[in-house]
């Protein structure tokens, strides 16, 4: 090689090197940028894993435990949680039964770890998993539970689907959550539970509705939500609808209203549905 080109080769290429490590970095800072932070990678579930069972848990324990004792779940059953976090639910799980818990985040697993050893359960275990990307076979579990999972993932329909995929013919997919609103700063009010004396006042009328799994349209019931009374059962396929949001019940689902106002919606295996 000439002199002078490798003088001049040595001299520009650490140059061009470390101008391709710079733009490359900058890529990635725009990469970062455009990616919203998901769920698991939020600071909450690093910071505060020690305190999550102590201020969450405290709060969500109690209906979690309802949910997993109204299930009944027989002795060696095999139940997958999805997003199982610090393991929130641990305790309200029968001991004869087997559950898998998943989650992203890595640090309310530790927490979750603990518990297990602490306590010596062996009927419950967790893993690092994406609960949109399910590394189990089809029709692993019996039941597929999710406890305020479902709000916080990217896609839930993807999760959901996941959950119907590996949960069992004839199996249970149970999915609890929360939602609330802020209009303005105001003192909280108390919380008064209203019903009514027939559910005709929540009957608003009849719409057509299509469902990929009859592969038509269907005219089903819509109900407005503030009228259905407490212990109020609606069949699907049905739309309940309130001011800032729709329930949407499939074929073989059945929703009931419970006195502290939540709906309760069971997903069944769809069914013909013959028009009335």
């Amino acid at each position: 090689m000439n002199l002078n080109v490798r003088r001049k080769t040595t001299r520009t290429l650490p140059k061009k090197v470390t101008q391709l490590k710079s733009r490359r970095e900058q890529s990635r800072r725009v990469v970062r940028r455009v990616n919203p932070t998901q769920a698991h990678e939020s600071r909450i579930y690093s910071d505060y894993a020690l305190l999550y069972d102590k201020t969450f848990g405290k709060i969500f324990y109690n209906r979690i435990k309802h949910v997993i004792e109204s299930l009944h779940i027989p002795p060696g059953a095999e139940v997958l949680e999805l997003g199982v976090g610090t393991g929130t639910s641990f305790h309200a799980y029968p001991t004869n039964c087997k559950v898998m818990g998943v989650d992203l985040a890595v640090d309310m697993l530790v927490q979750a770890r603990a518990k297990i050893s602490k306590n010596s359960w062996s009927h419950l275990q967790v893993m690092e998993m994406d609960a949109l990307n399910l590394a189990f076979a089809d029709n692993s579990f019996d039941y597929v539970t999710a406890f305020h999972t479902v709000t916080v993932v990217p896609d839930p329909v993807q999760m959901l689907a996941e959950a119907k995929r590996v949960c069992r013919p004839g199996g249970k997919i149970v999915i609890v959550n929360i939602r609330a609103s802020v209009q303005s700063a105001l003192d909280r009010p108390d919380i008064a539970i209203a019903s009514v004396a027939h559910d005709a006042q929540a009957l608003k009328g009849r719409r057509p509705l299509y469902f990929g799994t009859l592969g038509r349209f269907v005219e089903a019931p819509v109900y407005d939500r503030a009228g259905l009374p407490t212990g109020f059962i609606v069949d699907g396929p049905a739309l309940i609808e309130e001011a800032a949001s729709t329930l949407l019940l499939p074929p073989g689902a059945r929703a009931v209203t419970e006195a502290n106002g939540n709906i309760v919606v069971t997903l069944g295996q769809p069914t013909e549905v013959h028009a009335a």
